[in-house]
């Protein structure tokens, strides 16, 4: 059984077809912000590899959205802030809607107004319904200010939306989703921000009480709703469900080697059920989850947003199996469509081979120890290595979209490509299916314990990739970028080192 990695967050929204579609605009002005703003809104041009759409403010910090739009929907719009901070606002967009979202930052402070055809469904006011900074907890490790905190924000909501449809006359359909996304408030925001505290209930006291909290909300408010459909804190509790409950089980599952485990979801003992267990994909095990707690048109979404996270984040593992039990399940989807294209894109991948250009150490490395060791092989060279791991979503996404455009501006310069592996020992074969899959070209590395302690103590390096040069002459540098997605700055890095 593969592991799950850490997630980054994706709000997924899905609506049917575009049929009598009409024109949404949004037209954003921004004072005293310098960047672009994000729009999660995958119903537009869906991409099922895609989430988020980049809008590129121009010199004056102004920009403009438009979208089709068949029948009402919310979308989420954000900006980067210094520290990583995404404030988020949730608009509720209709059909021929033309808004102006103006947003002035004073000290990373916003204010905002809403004005234009729609505005009476998007004042400010709203915004709260669907959205509670939570990041002063995040080091708690008892749930007790978090849960306090999203309550009294959960009380003030309801009140909030009662004077809000006095003042500002919203539509009937508005209202409706509205206070769904109040009755789902409390949960979608408490199931995300836990998240990382399941993890490791070993080393965390208070495991037992964050449980209880989320039993309870949980019989509150459904997880299976499908007259919940329309609201966004529901999706987006739907999405984090998905991600999250399948990582949880089979994180108890490893460490703890439960017999409820093995008898809840298998059906059989514990020796039995971890044979099957071992055998079978993280996507067949995540299916199961989802057929266990949802149905009807919940579960068609619930298995859309599954599709997609895992297509986002290159989890390619029997993916297409998953994608053919929901056309069975679904013929009529409206997603069918463009998942058929990105599966087949995956189908395609997952046939390639091992070439010559992909060069395996003697022994696949496993007996190297020590960075030195790993000098001393790459005597006289100069080398980009990449440590990364197949189970490390952020180190496919690199290897899929950057690490191409890297190797192939020095194609033709005295440079090596090392690719050493990291917690991958006794993953060999997977390990030598991803490089195929990615078309990773250079020398390959499988580290074990001590040779990834070693290197990543050597570097001061925490997570996964991390990049450095070794220099002809032996000593070796880390490169400060070590984000993939600014490739120019990774080459001119290199590049000053050649």
């Amino acid at each position: 059984m593969k592991r799950i990695t850490s997630i980054l967050f994706v709000f997924l929204f899905f609506t049917a077809s575009k049929t009598h579609a009409q024109k949404v605009h949004i037209n954003i002005v921004t004072t005293g912000y310098h960047g672009d703003a994000r729009v999660f809104d995958p119903a537009v041009n869906y991409d099922p590899k895609n989430f988020i759409s980049i809008i590129h403010l121009d010199k004056n910090g102004m920009a403009t959205y438009t979208a089709d739009l068949s029948k009402p929907r919310y979308i989420s719009l954000s900006f980067i802030l210094p520290g990583g901070m995404y404030p988020r606002y949730t608009l509720y967009l209709s059909p021929g809607n033309d808004l102006l979202f103006k947003i002035e930052f004073a000290n990373n402070v916003p204010t905002i107004s809403v004005s234009g055809k729609g505005s009476n469904n998007n004042q400010p006011e709203i915004f709260a319904l669907t959205n509670i900074d939570l990041y002063k907890f995040k080091e708690d490790k008892s749930p007790d200010r978090v849960i306090a905190a999203i309550k009294n924000q959960e009380a003030r909501n309801a009140v909030t939306l009662k004077e809000y449809i006095k003042q500002y006359k919203p539509s009937s359909d508005f209202i409706k989703n509205a206070w769904l996304n109040c009755q789902y408030f409390a949960l979608s925001n408490y199931y995300e921000f836990s998240y990382v505290k399941f993890h490791s209930p070993e080393s965390n006291p208070d495991y037992k009480k964050w449980q209880r909290i989320k039993d309870s909300l949980l019989i509150k408010h459904p997880i299976n709703n499908d007259g919940a459909l329309t609201s966004f804190n529901y999706e987006h509790l739907t999405d984090w469900f998905q991600i999250q409950e399948p990582s949880i089980l089979m994180n108890q599952a490893t460490k703890q080697q439960s017999a409820d485990f093995y008898r809840d979801w298998y059906h059989t003992t514990v020796d039995k059920g971890k044979k099957i267990y071992a055998s079978e994909s993280r996507n067949l095990f995540i299916e199961r989850v989802i057929n266990k707690y949802f149905s009807g048109k919940t579960a068609e979404l619930v298995y859309a947003q599954m599709l997609r996270f895992h297509l986002r984040f290159n989890h390619y593992e029997d993916i297409d199996l998953v994608f053919n039990h929901f056309k069975q399940k679904y013929p009529s989807s409206s997603y069918i469509p463009a998942f058929s294209i990105a599966i087949a894109e995956v189908a395609a991948k997952k046939a390639q081979t091992l070439n010559n250009n992909m060069v395996f150490v003697a022994d696949n490395g496993t007996r190297l120890n020590t960075l030195e060791d790993v000098i001393r092989l790459m005597k006289d060279k100069t080398v980009f290595v990449d440590m990364w791991g197949t189970w490390c979503s952020p180190c496919r996404e690199e290897l899929k979209k950057y690490t191409p455009q890297i190797r192939d501006h020095f194609k033709d310069k005295n440079i090596t490509f090392l690719y050493i592996a990291n917690k991958d020992i006794g993953h060999s074969e997977e390990w030598k299916k991803v490089i195929a899959y990615y078309k990773i070209n250079g020398t390959h590395i499988l580290a074990n314990q001590n040779l990834e302690k070693d290197i990543m103590t050597k570097l001061k390096a925490t997570g996964y990739p991390t990049h450095f040069i070794i220099k002809k002459d032996g000593s070796f540098k880390k490169i400060k970028t070590q984000d993939g997605s600014q490739t120019q700055q990774v080459i001119k890095e290199i590049e000053a080192e050649l």
